[in-house]
């Protein structure tokens, strides 16, 4: 399916990836997806706009929610699973559950990058191998109470959105990061989109939206390792 053009999208709320309170999940998919979409999940508390952004880019959207905050103990725990449920369950909404990306903001992005960096996040859940990529807006990447992982050339591919190169926390984050990345030889893009700022997620989507070149970004890098399945 093609990420080029806007199409209208559906969505389904009322979810649980888990059995505990809190445990949400809200998905967004393209109308008439046929099973071949990229499936994103989402590090983020219900946000319907974002959601609706995403999907109608083309993308089968999986809003994952938790009791607390994606920075807060138990959230890679929490975001395994999210990831497992979304594999299971790609299909009943027209995604590809061999095309799974995972896409945070703030702290949710230091998730998304965790589950790149170190697999057994994901192992722990069947999925070893299983992720073809991360997104992460203004992300907090030095996750508190988690030690850093090792960079290394396996992690999946990595895209870093930022702002300006000499701003705040989140910059300084994703600055970190990208060159500790690219020092270990693994594959990542980093972007920066002047004017970004802490805004709700959905506020940044919007704001990426009249920047296309940093929304053309993001839907190159899932396109590009999308079709790297089929090849």
């Amino acid at each position: 399916m093609s990420l080029a053009a806007p199409l209208k999208s559906r969505a389904v709320r009322g979810l649980a990836y888990g059995p505990v309170a809190g445990q949400t999940m809200e998905v967004h998919a393209p109308a008439g997806a046929d099973g071949e979409a990229p499936v994103v999940v989402v590090f983020k508390p219900c946000d319907r706009r974002a959601g609706h952004i995403l999907a109608a880019r083309g993308l089968v959207v999986m809003v994952a929610g938790r009791s607390g905050d994606w920075g807060g103990p138990g959230a890679l725990d929490d975001a395994a699973k999210a990831c497992a449920w979304a594999r299971e369950h790609a299909a009943e909404h027209g995604g590809d559950p061999g095309r799974l990306f995972v896409f945070g903001h703030a702290e949710g992005g230091g998730v998304a990058a965790r589950l790149a960096l170190d697999p057994r996040w994901l192992a722990s859940v069947g999925l070893a191998g299983g992720l073809r990529g991360a997104v992460g807006v203004l992300g907090l990447y030095e996750l508190v109470g988690e030690e850093s992982p090792p960079a290394t050339s396996n992690a999946a591919p990595i895209l870093l959105l930022g702002g300006r190169s000499d701003g705040g926390e989140r910059d300084r984050s994703t600055l970190r990061l990208a060159q500790r990345l690219r020092a270990a030889g693994a594959e990542v893009a980093e972007i920066r989109v002047p004017g970004l700022d802490p805004a709700p997620l959905h506020r940044l989507l919007d704001s990426l939206h009249q920047r296309l070149m940093a929304l053309e970004e993001i839907e190159r890098f899932i396109r590009l390792h999308s079709l790297e399945l089929a090849g």
